[in-house]
């Protein structure tokens, strides 16, 4: 699939966001890296979501401001933002008994008005977004009636039908067993390795944050506690402060990512303890 305007950059200056008076980003200074992904992950309630809402527009800054490609986002109108930026939100619907491929359709709708109708290259748009989530031999099925993988790959066939260089995933394996979850996240790394695009996504799954990512935004209670390469932050340290968890790190086998092995209080070896070869 074709890019058509190469994005520059998107970061956040000085950003804070709150919900009526409860803060929950304070002073937010992050620049999201082209043509790779990046991934947010902390704690529960620590602002991933936020934040990632907040780079869409979908909340406005109390201070600082979102940056595209220079621009602050407040300069565009909703449709040119849209043109710009896709986002898959968490547990997506669709209306009882809608096909595939007219879900994965509504994602032209950035690129209509009352005077520009559907078009062949609309078509094309959709058929290559399906082809790409492996969709295609499901476009007559309802949405309702497929798996939860092949539900999750018609929402980002339906995301990448919008053609943005920039997409966001929020928990985009929430609920999926891990087959599903790897056959998600392999779309995701192929949008960016194969395609060109610009992902940011948010991870709960710190082992697949690191498998899958490029770059890692690191958040604690409305903060940015680091950012970088997985290799260059992941730590024992870094893991007892900001997540509360005791864990080894090793080299992953399959990768040159760091592997993390939490410790419990319990299923630990022990000396006495034999080891099934």
């Amino acid at each position: 699939m074709e890019l058509k305007n190469q994005v520059d950059g998107l970061c956040s200056a000085g950003v804070s966001v709150g919900y009526r008076d409860r803060p929950v980003l304070d002073g937010i200074d992050v620049e999201i890296p082209g043509s790779a992904v990046t991934t947010i992950i902390g704690p529960n309630g620590c602002g991933k979501s936020t934040l990632l809402k907040t780079f869409l527009r979908l909340l406005r800054p109390t201070t600082g401001h979102i940056l595209l490609d220079g621009t602050d986002i407040t300069r565009f109108s909703t449709r040119e933002l849209a043109r710009r930026m896709g986002l898959l939100p968490q547990s997506p619907t669709a209306p009882e008994g809608l096909r595939l491929r007219d879900l994965v359709a509504l994602g032209r709708h950035p690129h209509h008005s009352w005077l520009n109708s559907w078009t062949p290259s609309d078509d094309a748009a959709v058929d290559r977004a399906m082809e790409l989530t492996h969709t295609s031999e499901l476009a007559d099925h309802p949405v309702d009636s497929l798996s939860g993988g092949q539900r999750q790959r018609a929402w980002i066939a339906m995301t990448l039908a919008q053609e943005t260089d920039l997409v966001l995933f929020d928990e985009p394996t929430t609920y999926l067993d891990l087959r599903h979850c790897i056959e998600v996240l392999d779309l995701i790394d192929t949008l960016c390795a194969d395609h060109g695009r610009t992902v940011v996504m948010v991870l709960h799954d710190l082992a697949l944050a690191c498998r899958y990512s490029d770059h890692l935004i690191i958040m604690k209670e409305g903060r940015i506690a680091a950012t970088g390469h997985p290799r260059d932050i992941i730590s024992t340290d870094m893991l007892r402060e900001v997540f509360g968890l005791e864990a080894a790190i090793t080299q992953d086998p399959v990768s040159d990512r760091p592997l993390i092995i939490p410790i419990g209080k319990r299923r630990t070896c022990t000396s006495d303890r034999a080891v099934a070869p």
